[in-house]
């Protein structure tokens, strides 16, 4: 009943973007490079759903969940002469909240610190992008006694992923982004075989113009 209810605002949530998305898509876009800049500020939301077990512990009980993060980002430099690799570094601050629809527990809520990298080809509306970080999670998962994964309701997060924007006004991209997630606690609870889940999100970026 709960994973048909999880499902249901999700397919609504992919509903929702795609009709903003077709309001937006024929109203004209910009090229990457003028918005890619040095001291843009960015603000992105992105929802989605993880999955786990992920290649490592396969023989671990499942902990799936949907998940909600909003990130402030800050572009450190303007995007490289580079032939090859062009782009900037961009360190984001993320609150993220997750709705657990399988496995144990009802939710995890906390923060991360990331560090990204915007590819940023020349007359291009497609960036790129890499990203990995850490951080904090507060979560119910721990009172489960019958599983060793989650030990502790403070949990630590490590992530990383990659994604891309397409710029479909100049302030404003869609963004499609696939993630990797560890959760453990360090060795804070004798429980703590941690999960390993990947992912998939969709979302919006809005973008500040850089100050002159």
């Amino acid at each position: 009943m709960k994973q048909e209810r999880i499902m249901r605002k999700l397919q609504f949530g992919i509903s929702a973007l795609c009709t903003i998305l077709l309001t937006f898509i024929y109203s004209g876009s910009s090229l990457a490079s003028e918005i890619f800049k040095k001291n843009t500020i960015s603000v992105q939301a992105v929802t989605g759903a993880v999955f786990s077990p992920f290649l490592i512990g396969r023989e671990r009980p499942s902990l799936n969940y949907s998940k909600l993060n909003l990130r402030l980002g800050w572009m450190l430099d303007n995007p490289g002469e580079s032939a090859l690799l062009p782009g900037n570094f961009e360190p984001l601050l993320e609150i993220t909240g997750s709705d657990i629809f399988t496995g144990y527990g009802n939710y995890m809520a906390g923060g991360t610190a990331l560090l990204r990298y915007n590819f940023v080809p020349k007359e291009s509306r497609i960036i790129p992008y890499v990203q990995a970080g850490g951080g904090i999670l507060y979560t119910d998962a721990d009172e489960d006694r019958n599983q060793t994964v989650i030990g502790n309701s403070i949990e630590f997060s490590l992530q990383g992923g990659a994604g891309l924007h397409w710029m479909i006004k100049k302030s404003l991209s869609m963004d499609f982004e696939g993630t990797f997630e560890h959760i453990s606690n360090a060795g804070l609870s004798d429980r703590n075989a941690g999960s390993n889940g990947a992912g998939g999100f969709v979302g919006f970026t809005y973008y500040f113009d850089a100050p002159q």
